[in-house]
């Protein structure tokens, strides 16, 4: 199975996806004023910015987990 059709099976995401969708036009119908939308937008680009400096920092540190064990187990070439 493809990395594509296993996030369409995956009821979490879809469910958070939905959600994500709703609340989304939920923002866009409100009738902010300039500033209320701006100030919103900036929370959530920093928010955005922020997981994904989290995620890729999780990410790298499985890496360096993965290298770990594979060099305990005289895995790599060196």
């Amino acid at each position: 199975m493809q990395k594509k059709d296993q996030i369409t099976q995956d009821a979490d995401y879809q469910t958070a996806l939905l959600e994500y969708r709703q609340a989304r036009q939920h923002y866009q119908d409100t009738d902010f004023t300039e500033s209320q939308r701006n100030i919103i937008d900036t929370l959530l680009a920093r928010k955005d910015k922020s997981e994904f400096e989290h995620t890729a920092n999780a990410y790298m540190a499985g890496l360096l987990d993965s290298y770990r064990i594979l060099r305990n187990f005289s895995l790599t070439n060196e």
